[in-house]
C-alpha cells in the first residue's frame, strides 16, 4: 500500500477582476478522505488563502475528495434503488461529521466530490454512487446536489445511474455564480461529439438527453464538473466547448485529481483549459498537512 500523499495544491482564480472568484484545490487522484481529514485540509487551505489580501467565496475540489462506505454488501454488483438510497444515507452521515468538524470557521461555500463504495457478495468494493456535495457559506448543513448519470463503459457495471429519482435537488444556488448544476466526471461527455456518435443503448441516450436538458435550462448559470483522475484535458475541454455553444451564458469550472508525477505548471495549464470563460490564476499555493509555512509558486 502506498503512503497517502502529504501535499495538495490550490490556485486562486479570478474571472475578470483582481479578487479571486474561487479557490480550486488540486489533489492527487481519488484522495478518499474521511470527513475529519477533509475538514483539516479544507480549513488549512482556506486559512492560507485568506492569510493575505484575499477573501475566497468558494472552494472547489475534484471527484472522490471524500469517501464513505456502505455498511453491508449489495445484492448484486449493480445496486438497486433501495441500496442507492442507503448510499445517500451513508453520504449524508459523512457530511454531518464534516459539518461538525468544520463548525462555523469555514465561512466560504464549497463544492466537492464524495464517492460511496459498496461491495457485493461476489465482488470487491466499487464506487457505486458518485456524488457532488455543496456546503453553503456560513456553515449551514451540507447537502448532496447531484450524482453521476453517465458512467464510463467500465463503470456502467456498478454505478447507479438514476439519482434524479431519489429527490436530489440536482441544482443549487451558489452566491456569485447563480443556479448551479453539478456534473460528475464523464457526465460532461454527454456533449462530447465522438461519444455521442457511438452511443447505441437506449438508456445512454436517455441519460445523455437528461443531462442536456439540465445544461440548456435557461435558469442555469453555472456548471460545476468534479473529475476523478485527469490524464488529459482534451475530452473534457472539447465537451466544455460544446456546452458553451449550446448555452453561451454558462460559467463552467472543472476541478480534478491528478497523478503525483504531473508538474505544477501542467496542473495550472489544465485548470486554465477547464474554466469557461477563461480565468487566470492569481497565485498557486502548495501546502502541507502541518501548514506551518506558506510558500507561493510564482
Amino acid at each position: 500500500m502506498t503512503a497517502r500523499q502529504d501535499t495538495m495544491e490550490f490556485d486562486l482564480c479570478e474571472t475578470g477582476t483582481t479578487s479571486p472568484a474561487f479557490a480550486r484545490v488540486h489533489h492527487h487522484a481519488d484522495p478518499h478522505l474521511t470527513p475529519s481529514e477533509a475538514a483539516r485540509w479544507l480549513l488549512a487551505a482556506h486559512r492560507i488563502a485568506c492569510d493575505g489580501q484575499y477573501t475566497v467565496p468558494l472552494v472547489v475540489t475534484g471527484a472522490a475528495f471524500g469517501k464513505a462506505d456502505l455498511a453491508h454488501p449489495t445484492e448484486k454488483r449493480y445496486p438497486n434503488s433501495l441500496e442507492f438510497a442507503q448510499c445517500i444515507a451513508a453520504a449524508q452521515a459523512w457530511l454531518s461529521v464534516l459539518d461538525s468538524e468544520l463548525g462555523p470557521e469555514l465561512a466560504c461555500a464549497m463544492l466537492f466530490g464524495l464517492d460511496v463504495y459498496a461491495r457485493s457478495h461476489r465482488t470487491a468494493p466499487d464506487a457505486v454512487a458518485q456524488f457532488v456535495a455543496h456546503r453553503p457559506a456560513g456553515g449551514r448543513n451540507s447537502q448532496l446536489i447531484g450524482a453521476k448519470r453517465l458512467p464510463t463503459s467500465e463503470e456502467e457495471r456498478f454505478v447507479y445511474v438514476y439519482p434524479d429519482d431519489h429527490g436530489l435537488p440536482m441544482r443549487v444556488g451558489v452566491p456569485g455564480f447563480g443556479s448551479t448544476v453539478a456534473l460528475v466526471c464523464h457526465d460532461t461527455t454527454a456533449y462530447f461529439p465522438r461519444s455521442e456518435a457511438t452511443t447505441r443503448t437506449d438508456w445512454r441516450w436517455e441519460r445523455r438527453c437528461n443531462i442536456k436538458n439540465d445544461v440548456t435550462d435557461g435558469a442555469v448559470q453555472f456548471i460545476f464538473n468534479a473529475i476523478h483522475r485527469l490524464p488529459s484535458v482534451r475530452t473534457f475541454a472539447t465537451s466544455y466547448h460544446a456546452i458553451s455553444q449550446a448555452n453561451p451564458s454558462l460559467t463552467i469550472i472543472g476541478a480534478f485529481g491528478v497523478a503525483d508525477a504531473v508538474s505544477r505548471a501542467k496542473i495550472l495549464d489544465m485548470a486554465s483549459q477547464l474554466t469557461v470563460p477563461s480565468s487566470s490564476s492569481l497565485e498557486s499555493i502548495p501546502f502541507k498537512r502541518s501548514c506551518a509555512k506558506r510558500s507561493l509558486l510564482m
